[in-house]
């Protein structure tokens, strides 16, 4: 899942991520904010295993980040 960590409203990213693991506990998560990974860590908004991608980003790196998350619960399929 691709979401932002700042969403308006009264569901913000971290608070559907949350939502999302609880229904499907495997799935993978991949954050996208404008704000540092350090400053998001910090005021525990992100957990440790969490991806990020810093904004603005170009579409390759884009594509990367996704493809990340993919290969790694792959992995973690095949060890299990």
């Amino acid at each position: 899942m691709l979401t932002d960590v700042i969403v308006p409203g009264a569901l913000n990213g971290k608070a559907l991520a949350d939502e999302v693991r609880r229904c499907w506990p495997d799935t993978r998560l991949v954050f996208m904010s404008g704000y540092s990974e350090n400053i998001l860590s910090t005021q525990g908004r992100l957990e440790p295993d969490v991806l990020l991608i810093n904004k603005p980003f170009r579409k390759h790196e884009l594509a990367k980040i996704p493809r990340a998350a993919l290969d790694a619960q792959a992995d973690q399929g095949s060890t299990a």
